[in-house]
């Protein structure tokens, strides 16, 4: 876990395993996941965050707070919400209060309970589960391909989608095998799968 403080801004960067929770100066709360990082600035008239990954933030009420991805933008006031960037992928979560999506040329509101994500372009609910609580790694209404994703990254399991489907799944996971982890996937996604080495599966 790297940490780069300056007088305006500052950067985050988790190269671990778990979850790394830290303050903004405005008061702002950023818990980032694994394997991504953010940099913050603030002057007299925003906020603005640049994320390269996925965070949960709690923004502290105020001057509009911006995050950026290279997939689309989010602005707010004053809320909770989650943001992952993958690829070509922005998915965004709200839990509290109200935040403003643009992806392409396409602009959301979403309130409490609702995502969006450029896969779709349309508007879902979600259940307020937040990914990462209590040794549980949790997603809900997410893009197989993220999902795949975030086992390599926080269980070291490679599994290879050769299928064309990219299915939008919810599961819980705390304590499984990597078998188990797949066969769960599979039957979630109606796809089947084969171990072709020891960490290594692929979903057919």
């Amino acid at each position: 876990m790297l940490f780069f403080p300056s007088s305006n801004s500052l950067s985050f960067k988790n190269d671990s395993k778990d979850v790394l929770i830290k303050n903004f100066p405005d008061g702002s709360v950023v818990t980032l996941s694994p394997q991504s990082e953010v940099s913050f600035v603030e002057n007299d008239e925003s906020r603005e965050v640049i994320l390269d990954g996925e965070a949960f933030f709690q923004v502290e009420k105020g001057i509009p707070f911006f995050v950026k991805t290279d997939n689309g933008s989010v602005s707010v006031l004053g809320t909770s919400f989650y943001v992952t960037d993958r690829e070509d992928l922005i998915d965004v979560k709200c839990f509290t209060g109200k935040v403003k999506v643009r992806t392409g040329d396409n602009d959301f509101v979403l309130v409490k309970g609702e995502g969006v994500s450029n896969l779709v372009a349309e508007k879902y609910n979600h259940s307020s589960v937040k990914k990462y609580q209590q040794d549980k790694l949790s997603f809900d209404n997410i893009a197989l391909s993220v999902v795949l994703e975030d086992l390599r990254i926080n269980s070291g399991v490679t599994i290879v989608n050769l299928s064309n489907s990219n299915p939008f799944v919810s599961l819980q996971l705390e304590d499984e095998n990597n078998l188990e982890m797949v066969s769960i996937l599979s039957t979630i996604s109606n796809l089947n799968y084969r171990q072709v080495g020891e960490a290594t599966f692929e979903l057919y």
